[in-house]
C-alpha cells in the first residue's frame, strides 16, 4: 500500500477520534487543523489496513470542563495495522482548533 493512502486512512481515522471525544461540543467548533504530523512505516502495507486512533484525554476534559474554552491544542496518535495485526505504520499528530464560546456543556 503506498505512503500516501496509509496517511490518509490515519489522517481520517485522527479527525473521526476527535469528533467522538468532543462530541458535547461538536457544534461549537470551528475549526480543526492538522499543524504537523511524523509518520514511522514499520513494515510493508498489503491488504485491509485498520487504524487505531486516540486523542489526548487530558486536553479534551480541559476543553468539555470549561464551558469559555476556546482554542486548544490537541496531540493524536494513529496505529496502523493489517489483517494479520501486524503494526505497520505509526503516526503522531499535532492539531490546532478553536471552538465558539458555550454557555454550557452539551447546550
Amino acid at each position: 500500500m503506498h505512503a500516501g493512502a496509509l496517511f490518509l486512512t490515519a489522517d481520517i481515522a485522527g479527525a473521526s477520534a476527535f469528533v467522538g471525544a468532543i462530541a458535547p461540543r461538536l457544534s461549537d467548533v470551528e475549526f480543526l487543523v492538522l499543524r504537523d504530523a511524523r509518520c514511522a512505516f514499520r513494515k510493508p502495507a498489503t491488504g485491509r489496513i485498520r487504524a487505531v486512533t486516540t486523542v489526548d484525554e487530558r486536553e479534551i476534559s480541559r476543553v468539555l470542563g470549561d464551558p469559555a474554552a476556546t482554542r486548544f491544542d490537541l496531540d493524536g496518535k494513529a496505529l496502523c495495522y493489517n489483517d494479520d495485526d501486524v503494526l505497520v505504520a505509526k503516526f503522531t499528530f499535532e492539531y490546532v482548533g478553536n471552538l465558539k464560546e458555550s454557555g454550557r456543556v452539551g447546550e
